[in-house]
């Protein structure tokens, strides 16, 4: 949980492993925002994972510091997605 003058309140971001390529990497997904941010290759979680299962446990365990259960985290993943998917109707 993210605290905000003195509220507790969600995090509005998930850690989501992405497939970039033939590479296994980590993006971010904000809620009801297409797409995602590819997390910088500079960055200690950055680069290249040796398997989808391996960027997933990341993702699941920098979720897990934010706060997030793995069903919030899917959530936000998933309103992504969902926004992606409005875009392109539009």
């Amino acid at each position: 949980m993210v605290t905000t003058a003195g509220k507790a309140t969600p995090p509005r971001v998930a850690y989501v492993p992405v497939i970039v390529g033939s590479s296994y990497r980590l993006g971010i997904a904000e809620k009801d925002v297409a797409g995602y941010s590819p997390i910088s290759l500079e960055s200690d979680l950055g680069g290249d994972y040796e398997s989808y299962e391996h960027a997933r446990a990341t993702a699941d365990e920098c979720n897990k510091r934010l706060g997030l259960t793995p069903e919030e985290a899917f959530k936000i993943v998933a309103s992504s997605m969902g926004a992606s998917m409005r875009a392109r109707e539009s």
